[in-house]
């Protein structure tokens, strides 16, 4: 009996060591960094981006970066967004950002109220 409770304590623990990413079978992942810029190349703080199978939106910081692990081979659907500029869907995956760079996202003023 012990051993019965010992292989469903191992099988709990097993399930809840996951990343999250959903249809993702390889659970290796990458940090890709960003940052998001205006049109005048100017960084933007507090921009939302909500990747696709993460359970909350991430938001630069004051200098408009931005951080965000990755299914080293998938890709993921991102929207990013911030009051007075249009929208942007972007993919990431690991080719996304140039090596050893990161991730230049500019977005472009609304154009009015």
């Amino acid at each position: 009996m012990k051993i019965i409770r010992f292989f469903v304590l191992l099988a709990i623990i097993g399930s809840q060591v996951s990343t999250g990413f959903a249809g993702n079978d390889n659970n290796e992942t990458i940090n890709l960094q960003g940052v998001v810029l205006d049109e005048s190349g100017e960084p933007l703080a507090g921009v939302a981006i909500r990747v696709q199978g993460y359970p909350s939106t991430i938001y630069t910081d004051l200098d408009g970066n931005f951080s965000v692990q990755l299914p080293k081979g998938g890709k993921l659907h991102a929207t990013i967004s911030t009051i007075s500029y249009k929208e942007k869907e972007i993919e990431l995956n690991a080719h996304t950002a140039p090596k050893g760079k990161a991730l230049e996202v500019t977005l472009e003023p609304n154009g009015g109220f």
